[in-house]
């Protein structure tokens, strides 16, 4: 149960809280709060293992590019479980491969992050950084999921191919 600021209150009765909210976590906004990315990681965490239960088949996570803020979150989280596959689109997504790289190696990473109305010559960026969920930093290195994206238009299939990154399939 949760007291009234929101904490875990333990030892106590169902009948005692009864009726009582939850408290919220912070929406998404470009500076994230650690609760928020915290509770992100964890959900993908246990999504994808969850999902690995009981067979030795691939499990992938479906992200869609335009759904910037929580993306970085949930692809550690995902990749901490053991995600084998990566699916994005909805969007070009030209960094993720990269973000999958460094969070493989517990390093930070950012992304452009797309504001509406933003001239060309601005650009902001979204940033996160595994390490600050940790009280020592992890020794052992993450498997590097395979990074599918999904396009509809045949030149932007063209250009993402002839990138370094991209995994072919014959």
């Amino acid at each position: 149960m949760l007291d009234g600021a929101g904490h875990l209150v333990t030892g106590t009765s169902d009948s005692e809280h009864r009726g009582s909210a939850y408290k919220l976590l912070p929406m998404y906004k470009q500076v994230v709060s650690a609760a928020r990315q915290r509770v992100t990681v964890l959900a993908n965490f246990v999504e994808v293992s969850l999902a690995k239960e009981g067979h030795d088949g691939v499990v992938g996570i479906n992200l869609l590019t335009k759904v910037q803020m929580p993306s970085m979150a949930s692809l550690y989280g995902a990749m901490l479980a053991g995600v084998n596959v990566v699916l994005m689109g909805a969007g070009i997504p030209r960094e993720i491969p990269g973000v999958l790289d460094a969070f493989a190696e517990h390093r930070a990473a950012t992304m452009r992050f797309d504001v509406e109305g933003q001239g060309r010559e601005e650009s902001e960026v979204l940033r996160f950084d595994p390490l600050d969920l940790w009280s020592a930093a992890p020794t052992a290195s993450l498997d590097r999921p395979r990074f599918i994206a999904i396009v509809a238009a045949a030149s932007l299939a063209a250009t993402l191919a002839a990138s370094t990154w991209m995994v072919t399939f014959t």
